[in-house]
């Protein structure tokens, strides 16, 4: 962490729960952010190796499962992202 903030970071595994109740969860590892038209999309490789691009606003939670140890370099975090 940077600080005291709290940063989806890239190579980490995550569960993702959508807003919609009939959608079902991902869970993945977190490979970035991207662009869909103007919004935002949280980037994620599957198990099966599938790059799923899930809207931002599309989320209701996220869950950390695994993370790497050790230090962290700039290179792998996502601080530059800034919403509100």
């Amino acid at each position: 962490m940077i600080g005291d903030e709290l940063e989806i970071t890239k190579g980490w595994r995550y569960l993702v729960r959508f807003s919609d109740p009939d959608s079902e969860d991902v869970e993945g590892t977190f490979a970035g952010y991207a662009m869909v038209g103007t919004e935002t999309a949280m980037v994620m490789e599957t198990d099966g190796g599938r790059m799923r691009f899930i809207l931002i606003s599309n989320i209701l939670f996220v869950d950390l499962l695994e993370s790497k140890d050790g230090p962290r370099s700039a290179r792998e975090t996502t601080a530059g992202i800034n919403y509100g």
